[in-house]
């Protein structure tokens, strides 16, 4: 059994809300099968600096932590470690799936941000997470696979140092930024997307089988919307400098950054 951990006082780990105790949904199993493919492999790194890092009584926040896929790993390879692992999402239904799974490990939390309509945004950490959490601070901070999905970075990035203490680290991966000096053979995650594209399209030009749908394509405003939506859900891919720019403007400084090749299997 993992060793107990004492959250700071008043801190709910599991919060009293609606969405915890919902059925989970078929979407959040479909997606925690992802931790079985082998482009996840890019978790790897992050696990093993993330347990050469924590120390008793520590605190990591696992941001945009979806399923509980980097939590569940970090378990397997840090044993009864008393830390605290804290993961926040802005879906209900995948957090929801994480809780079901890491619920009875009572080193891990889970917070909700949930998205405000009116104000068009997603809330904050200082809206979500309890005073005397704000108060103490968390000890490191990890984000994988979900930095590349943010459109207010900067908006991001200032919350996350705001929660930091000082001196501490943030971890960092995606597979989905571009690398200027990446070989012809290393493609990201969206380029994969956009090749798909071009080979459905190019597949309904040419195979009888679905010449039903060559209308389509040569309606301008319908494909256009299709773009248009396919840019929201995966996004223009940003280069690596962007990211170490929004980094230093919210007040970190980065100490490292590299690219490895991912052997991306199914």
């Amino acid at each position: 059994m993992p060793k107990p951990y004492v959250w700071p006082d008043g801190f709910e780990r599991v919060p009293r809300e609606e969405w915890v105790d919902r059925p989970i949904d078929d979407l959040a199993r479909s997606y925690d099968r992802v931790r079985r493919h082998g482009w996840y492999a890019n978790l790897d790194p992050v696990v093993e600096e993330l347990r050469a890092y924590v120390h008793p009584g520590d605190i990591l926040m696992d941001y945009s932590g979806g399923t509980g896929i980097l939590v569940d790993r970090l378990r397997s390879r840090i044993g009864d470690l008393a830390i605290g692992m804290l993961i926040v999402d802005a879906s209900a239904k995948f957090l929801r799936f994480a809780v079901d799974v890491l619920r009875g490990d009572p080193r891990t939390a889970f917070r909700l941000l949930r998205y405000l309509k009116d104000a068009g945004r997603l809330q904050s950490l200082e809206e979500v997470i309890d005073p005397p959490m704000l108060r103490r601070g968390v000890d490191a901070i990890a984000c994988t696979n979900a930095i590349h999905l943010y459109p207010e970075l900067d908006r991001t990035l200032a919350s996350w140092s705001a929660l930091l203490r000082p001196a501490h680290y943030v971890f960092i991966n995606s597979g989905n930024i571009l690398d200027r000096n990446a070989a012809s053979d290393e493609w990201i995650i969206d380029t994969t997307v956009a090749a798909l594209n071009e080979v459905a399209e190019r597949l309904v030009r040419e195979d009888e089988r679905y010449a039903a749908h060559r209308a389509v394509l040569t309606d301008r405003a319908r494909m256009a919307a299709y773009s248009e939506y396919r840019d929201q859900v995966f996004l223009p891919p940003r280069a690596l400098s962007r990211y170490l720019e929004s980094l230093e403007r919210t007040g970190f400084a980065v100490e490292d950054a590299s690219a490895r090749r991912i052997i991306a299997t199914v």
